[in-house]
């Protein structure tokens, strides 16, 4: 599995000694969204700034694999989007296009190619034609916008997000949590909006803020997990009191209970997840059912990491889609690309298993898929699932057959990709899911 960010150990003090971050310990694989969470003051803001070298502390802090330092700032400052709370501190031209253009002018891309991306970033945050507005004019929405404009012009493949919602009305606030879920890439957020962060993120990582160490990690919204006990209440002198002894003059006093401080780390990667063996066109499908255009191949293993989409489901609902990368017989031993992609699956809610129909063996290709989730995590199995019948076009009348008569459970759908044969079933079916998943 693909880390995004990989932080082990890391410390942080300001001159002025006081100490920001102590000892921690924070892996983020690629196409996560994670949401820190805590008190004012404990750290998060800090952190942040250590993933694009703003600050450094005493360890070695990798993004994409690249140790923050000053020989690649350039190349991760491309990788990393980092949006401050005030977007005031990060706009600062007289236009919207000068703002948004600085990042690509000064990694020394063309005039077209400047122009290009600032078009593409202001379409993505639902700006274009603020090309020669002042930002300074703008509302804190709109700002808000802008600033992520500014990181979106560099293609970054991590977005990072201080206090996203801060001082944003309702209507603003939902209408840049719709285009955050939007983004397919990978999102770390500080924020002390909770209603926002559920709504965002579905896993939460309860780390101790004294040594950095992760204490708990809670899957499910219905988990709980004893952190800290609370204390035992004393006994008054009225407790102890007898016929002969009606006012002693004792007690019995209480005892304290746990304190601790703890930061929380909420991750999810998307709603549904596209499991299947490799090459059964599971990328494909992805890219008819959303907005996303993975790397497709004739061969297998053409997905190394998960790629994420939205579909949007009659002008009603989003939902996030990932395709997860090819899985093995022996995948939970480690072959193919082995628990890397495992980890993916638990990270979604809703499971589509893709059926080669054309290579026949259907009941083979479900057995598979069924055997290595169950031997990673029989809770895996527990998720709703659709069997989904996929390239139809090529796939003979008998083979078709033989997938409708599989003796499972679960709902089957037959799709064409090329054709979009099945595409609007394969969608109510995904949405029934979603509802059946929501408790509705």
């Amino acid at each position: 599995m693909d880390k995004a960010v990989d932080i082990e150990g890391l410390s942080f003090t300001y001159p002025d000694g006081h100490q920001g971050l102590k000892n921690i310990d924070l892996v983020v694989y690629r196409g996560e969204a994670v949401a820190v969470i805590g008190p004012n003051g404990a750290g998060k803001s800090t952190l942040l700034l250590h993933l694009n070298g703003i600050l450094r502390g005493n360890s070695v802090v990798k993004v994409f694999g690249l140790p923050v330092e000053e020989k690649n700032l350039k190349e991760i400052r491309r990788k990393v989007g980092l949006i401050f709370q005030d977007p005031e501190d990060q706009l600062f031209s007289l236009t919207v296009f000068d703002d948004v253009a600085f990042g690509p002018i000064n990694m020394g891309y063309s005039e077209p190619e400047v122009k290009q991306r600032v078009t593409q970033a202001l379409e993505w945050v639902g700006m274009n034609g603020y090309e020669q507005r002042s930002p300074h004019h703008l509302s804190i929405g709109e700002k808000k916008r802008i600033a992520i404009a500014t990181v979106l012009s560099l293609n970054p493949e991590l977005l990072v997000l201080d206090e996203p919602t801060s001082n944003l009305d309702p209507r603003s606030k939902w209408s840049l949590f719709e285009l955050l879920r939007q983004l397919p890439v990978t999102k770390i957020v500080a924020a002390h909006d909770l209603e926002l962060v559920r709504a965002l993120c579905q896993r939460t990582v309860v780390m101790d803020e004294e040594t950095g160490k992760v204490i708990c990690d809670l899957a499910d919204k219905e988990e709980e997990e004893l952190l800290a006990r609370g204390g035992r209440g004393g006994r008054g002198n009225s407790h102890f009191a007898t016929s002969t002894n009606q006012t002693p003059r004792f007690a019995q006093g209480g005892m304290t209970g746990t304190e601790m401080k703890l930061v929380l780390l909420v991750k999810t990667i998307a709603d549904v997840g596209l499991v299947g063996i490799p090459n059964a066109g599971k990328s494909t499908l992805l890219s008819v059912l959303t907005d996303a255009r993975p790397k497709i191949g004739d061969y297998p293993f053409t997905t190394l990491h998960p790629n994420l989409g939205v579909m949007n489901y009659k002008g009603e609902r989003e939902i996030i889609i990932a395709d997860i990368p090819g899985l093995i017989k022996g995948a939970h031993d480690g072959l193919g690309l082995g628990i890397r992609f495992l980890k993916h699956i638990e990270r979604t809610r809703v499971l589509l298993f893709l059926i080669d129909l054309s290579q026949g063996s259907c009941l083979s290709q479900s057995e598979t898929l069924s055997a290595e989730l169950k031997s990673y995590s029989p809770a895996l199995l527990q998720k709703p699932r659709i069997l989904v019948g996929s390239k139809e076009d090529i796939s003979s009348p008998e083979q078709v057959d033989g997938f409708l008569h599989l003796p499972a459970a679960e709902r089957k759908v037959v799709v064409s990709s090329v054709t979009r044969t099945g595409l609007d079933v394969l969608k109510d079916e995904i949405l029934f899911l979603m509802e059946k998943a929501d408790g509705r």
